[in-house]
C-alpha cells in the first residue's frame, strides 16, 4: 500500500515539473524572441532620429552642390518605411499618445514632405523650414525612442518575473518530492534493505543452528566469528567461550596444532590451500574434557585482502567408527561360524559310516548272525 502512495505522490509530481519545465523553455523563448524584437524596434526608432538629422545635410549638399541625390532620395525612403513599421508596434497608450494625440505621426510627414519639396523644386526656404521643424521632430522622435525603450523593459522584467516565479514553483517542487517522496523512498528502501539483511541473517542462523555437523568459521585475522549448536554438543566449549578466540587451538589435539598453524597461517596470508581446502580429512578432534574422539573433517574457504573467510563442517564419527567395529566383528564371527560348519560337516560322514557299520553289527549280533568275515569287513570300513 505504502508504495502505491508513493507512486500517486510521484506521478502528479513529476507532472508538475514537466509542466514548469515546459512554461519556463516557453517564458525563455519569449524572453528572447521580445528581446530581438523590442532591440531591432528601438534601433529602428533610434535610426530614424538619426535619418531625420542627415536629411538636413543631405539636403543642403543638394540644395548647394547639386550632389548627394540618391543618398538624399534612399534615406527619404528609409524613414519613411521605418515609421510605417514602428506605427504597427504601437504597444501602449503613451506610444499611442505620441503618435497620433501629440501628432508625431501628421508632424514628420509634413517634416518629410518639405524634403519632397526641396527634392523636386530646389527651393531654400523650404530648408530655412525645415531646418526650424527639425528640433521639435527630433524631440519627438526621442520621446518615442525613450517610450519604446521603457515599454520593452517593462515587458522584459514582466517576463523575468514569470520566469522567477516559474523557477520557485519548479524548486518548489522539487522540495516536496525530496520531503515527501525521495526520503520516504529513501526510507523504505533502507528498512528494506535493514529487513533483508535480517532475514539473510536469521535464516543463516536457522541453517546453521539446525545443522547435524559443527560449523566453525574464522574471519582474516584468524579470530572465530561462526560457532554453531552442533559444535558445542561435539566439543563442549560454548559460542561465548570460542566466538572472538583466535584460531582453533582449543578443539585440536597436539599432535595436529603446528601442522594446522602454518598451513592456517599460509592461507590467510597468501590464498595458499596446500591440498587441504574443498576435501574431506578423517582426523582427530579434542574435547573441552580432554578427549580425543575421531572427526570427519571438511574445510572451505574464500581468500580475499582483509575478507577472506574460512568455514570448517565438522562431523563425529565415534558411533560410526564403533559401528563399524561391530560389523566388522560380526563379519568375522560369521566367517567363523561358517568355517566351523564346514568342518563339522566334514566330520559328520565319516561318523555317519561308523555309526551305520556299528548299528549293523550290534544288530547280527543280536541276531546271532554275526559272522567273523561280517566283522572283519564292518569294522575296516
Amino acid at each position: 500500500m505504502y508504495k502505491v502512495k508513493l507512486t500517486r505522490r510521484y506521478i502528479p509530481a513529476l507532472l508538475l515539473i514537466t509542466l514548469f519545465t515546459l512554461l519556463s523553455h516557453f517564458v525563455s523563448e519569449n524572453i528572447i524572441k521580445s528581446n530581438s524584437e523590442y532591440a531591432n524596434i528601438i534601433n529602428i526608432s533610434g535610426k530614424q532620429r538619426m535619418l531625420s538629422q542627415k536629411l538636413v545635410i543631405l539636403a543642403s549638399n543638394y540644395l548647394l552642390h547639386s550632389k548627394d541625390k540618391e543618398q538624399f532620395l534612399a534615406a527619404l525612403n528609409e524613414i519613411e518605411t521605418a515609421h510605417e513599421y514602428l506605427k504597427t508596434k504601437i504597444y501602449n497608450d503613451t506610444l499611442y499618445k505620441i503618435y497620433f494625440k501629440e501628432d508625431l505621426d501628421g508632424d514628420l510627414k509634413e517634416y518629410l514632405n518639405k524634403f519632397y519639396i526641396i527634392l523636386n523644386t530646389k527651393d531654400n526656404k523650404y530648408l530655412i523650414s525645415v531646418m526650424n521643424s527639425s528640433n521639435s521632430v527630433l524631440k519627438q522622435l526621442d520621446k518615442a525612442v525613450k517610450a519604446y525603450e521603457k515599454h520593452s523593459n517593462k515587458e522584459l522584467k514582466k517576463l523575468r518575473n514569470y520566469e522567477r516565479f516559474l523557477l520557485i514553483c519548479a524548486l518548489s517542487v522539487l522540495l516536496l518530492e525530496a520531503l515527501f517522496i525521495f526520503m520516504p523512498a529513501a526510507k523504505q528502501i533502507e528498512q528494506s534493505e535493514e529487513l533483508l539483511k535480517s532475514y539473510h541473517h536469521d535464516y543463516e542462523n536457522v541453517i546453521l543452528e539446525i545443522s547435524n555437523s559443527a560449523i566453525i568459521a574464522i574471519d582474516w585475522r584468524g579470530y572465530i566469528t561462526t560457532y554453531n549448536k552442533k559444535a558445542e554438543e561435539i566439543f563442549g566449549w560454548s559460542k561465548g567461550e570460542m566466538i572472538g578466540f583466535r584460531h582453533l587451538s582449543k578443539i585440536i589435539p597436539e599432535e595436529y596444532k603446528r601442522k594446522h598453524t602454518t598451513k592456517m597461517a599460509n592461507f590467510l596470508k597468501h590464498g595458499g590451500s596446500s591440498g587441504t581446502l574443498n576435501r574431506t580429512h578423517e582426523l582427530k578432534g579434542l574435547r573441552k574434557n580432554g578427549e580425543i574422539f575421531p572427526i570427519r573433517l571438511s574445510i572451505g574457504g574464500k581468500w580475499k585482502t582483509k575478507h577472506t573467510i574460512v568455514i570448517a563442517t565438522i562431523e563425529d564419527i565415534t558411533k560410526e567408527i564403533q559401528q563399524e567395529t561391530i560389523l566388522l566383528e560380526q563379519s568375522k564371527n560369521a566367517a567363523m561360524g561358517e568355517m566351523i560348519g564346514n568342518i563339522a560337516h566334514q566330520w559328520r560322514q565319516p561318523l555317519n559310516v561308523i555309526s551305520t557299520g556299528a548299528t549293523g553289527l550290534k544288530l547280527e549280533k543280536e541276531y546271532d548272525t554275526l559272522t567273523d568275515e561280517s566283522f572283519i569287513k564292518n569294522v575296516i570300513l
